[in-house]
């Protein structure tokens, strides 16, 4: 019974993180029209794309560390490490394509939101 509840829980907060990119994009392209509701989808899907730099593989090693090869404070470390290289990629990735003021502003806003969900994960791993 307990596999069950996990894994309805597991597909409920899927469902939820889903459409909240959904939900995010349509009131940003309510209130700031459609040409801010671009920038804002592009800015958000690199995000959502360099947040695979930002987890970069901690996890899988964490959970599985039954005898505590490695302490907490490294794979935070690590995490720490790679969630900086995320947002540097971001920024860089925002100046190359040629974004300046509120629209660099936006892709780089949108990485550190993203990092945030990539800190949270190590953080969530501990728990």
């Amino acid at each position: 019974m307990k596999k069950r509840g996990a894994f309805f829980w597991n597909m409920a907060g899927c469902t939820v993180n889903a459409g909240a990119t959904v939900v995010l994009l349509a009131a940003v392209t309510r209130i700031c029209g459609a040409e801010e509701g671009g920038v804002f989808s592009i800015a958000f899907v690199t995000a959502q794309m360099l947040m695979t730099l930002g987890a970069f593989g901690v996890r899988a090693y964490q959970a599985s560390d039954m005898e505590e090869e490695f302490t907490f404070p490294q794979y935070l470390t690590h995490r720490l490490l790679t969630c900086a290289l995320m947002v540097g990629a971001g920024a860089s990735w925002a100046f190359l394509s040629g974004y300046r003021g509120e629209k660099a502003a936006v892709a780089v806003l949108l990485c550190v939101f993203k990092m945030i969900d990539a800190l949270a994960d190590v953080l969530e791993g501990r728990l």
